[in-house]
């Protein structure tokens, strides 16, 4: 019986974790069509091109840092610690 709940507990882990590398992949394209389109535009950015690409890089980021936690909790079984000078500097 403790297989089988392993099996399935794998099963939708496996899910979420394509689901965030699908998700950081697609704001990765995100980021590169925004760059291309500063390539060939002007030297100036337009302010909502500029915060598309800011949504984006933190987009791409949170699914990065998701992907970490996850793949270190299933190597060690402990999630990491927070502190709060890790939130302030985020900030």
């Amino acid at each position: 019986m403790k297989l089988l709940k392993f099996v399935r507990n794998y099963m939708q882990m496996k899910k979420v974790i394509n689901e965030l590398e699908y998700q950081k992949l697609l704001a990765e394209v995100g980021i590169k069509k925004i760059d291309k389109l500063l390539e060939n535009g002007n030297s100036t950015i337009a302010p909502y091109r500029r915060k598309k690409l800011e949504f984006y890089k933190g987009k791409f980021e949170g699914y990065t840092n998701s992907l970490s936690i996850i793949e270190q909790f299933i190597d060690t079984g402990n999630l990491p610690e927070i502190t709060e000078e890790d939130i302030d500097e985020k900030l």
